[in-house]
């Protein structure tokens, strides 16, 4: 379905035929570089300010002939600079996972490396600024404790903002916590106890995501992560969580679609997740910029929901409506309301939402300075 992307620019639709799925499979015969002038550093500034530039490499490098040196340099360098990232994170995430393990606490990870791999189908195609790791509600102060003991460290006053949710007057309202690494090459650990924001209304169990979670090798260890079809949700509920103002998001459920197996289930899930329009506005996204991998059918579904459309086609016609270095998130009160379906949810939704603003942060945020 086209979302109706008017741009003049050759870097525009280059940038939409390289980083798509198809192209990373099948290099220069899906991807080739149009007649005419390219202004490649634009199109560099711009993949990078939409985080998809490592989706470059593949498919741009297999065109040597018409390839500038210094493109192809540069794209080479962030291919080696990304799989070296992405094996520090690896090594990071085993120490975690495992010495959550040896106290008796269940963990998987995604996004990061092990989505690299499993659904881009490199290290070099996908980084990420920290780990994440998914556990038991009832097991994160517990969770805290053993990374603190660790040599981890909560995050500085200003940015704790996760944890004193998780911890605060309502602790289901709560969904991450923070802490940081001081050694060298590690970063960040983001305890994840659900994967949606509670505004949101979203209802995923995460007992029920531990017992679909399948391991997957990166670099000779064996990680728990989330199976395809629950990788889909998760990646669904990313994009709204940041407007859907950033290529990658699109280009992360293009690649995951090829990799989902029942499409059926991971419909009804959504449904009983009472996500079924954020699952819509992913799989326009993903179909309308990149001609994903969806089958015919489930897209006619998607189509049905008009309001459905009318967020992706907006969305997607921002994205490439300011300069490179504007990309622009919607506001919560802009976004959020957009995907709840009925009159009911959606004064659930403001409900949750006034809630969460003015009792459950508001104090917090007050005390972390972070209101002004």
């Amino acid at each position: 379905m086209s979302l109706g992307i008017v741009s003049s620019r050759p870097e525009i639709k280059l940038l939409l035929n390289a980083v798509g799925h198809h192209a990373q499979a099948a290099g220069a015969s899906r991807c080739s570089i149009p007649d005419g002038p390219i202004d490649w550093d634009d199109l560099l500034k711009t993949a990078q300010a939409h985080g998809v530039t490592e989706l470059l490499v593949s498919p741009l490098t297999s065109q040597s002939a018409r390839l500038p040196g210094w493109v192809a340099q540069r794209l080479s360098q962030c291919a080696f600079e990304a799989v070296g990232q992405n094996l520090k994170r690896t090594s990071q995430l085993v120490a975690v996972l495992q010495l959550l393990s040896d106290n008796g606490i269940r963990a998987l990870t995604f996004k990061g490396p092990v989505f690299a791999l499993h659904m881009h189908g490199s290290l070099g195609r996908r980084v990420s600024n920290d780990v994440d790791v998914l556990i038991d509600r009832p097991n994160a102060a517990r969770a805290r404790a053993v990374l603190r003991a660790d040599g981890y460290s909560l995050a500085p006053r200003r940015r704790h903002r996760a944890g004193s949710q998780l911890y605060g007057l309502y602790p289901p309202a709560g969904r991450t916590d923070v802490l940081c690494s001081g050694r060298p090459g590690e970063t960040d650990v983001d305890l994840q106890v659900g994967l949606a924001e509670w505004p949101h209304g979203i209802r995923i169990s995460t007992s029920a995501l531990f017992d679909r979670a399948v391991t997957v090798d990166v670099a000779g260890q064996p990680l728990l992560t989330l199976c395809p079809n629950d990788v889909m949700l998760s990646m669904a509920i990313h994009g709204i969580q940041h407007g859907w103002s950033f290529l990658r998001a699109a280009s992360d459920i293009d690649a995951v679609a090829a990799h989902v197996t029942d499409w059926d289930e991971v419909i009804a899930q959504a449904r009983s997740a009472r996500m079924s329009r954020v699952l819509w506005v992913a799989l326009l996204m993903a179909d309308g910029l990149f001609d994903s991998s969806i089958p015919d059918r489930i897209m006619a579904l998607a189509s049905q929901d008009e309001r459905a459309v009318a967020v992706a086609r907006g969305a997607a016609q921002r994205l490439f409506a300011n300069p490179w270095h504007a990309t622009v998130e919607w506001g919560a009160r802009d976004w959020g309301p957009s995907f709840q379906e009925g009159p009911f949810r959606l004064i659930g939704y403001h409900t949750r939402k006034l809630t969460h603003e003015w009792i459950l942060k508001w104090p917090w945020d007050e005390w972390l300075n972070r209101r002004g």
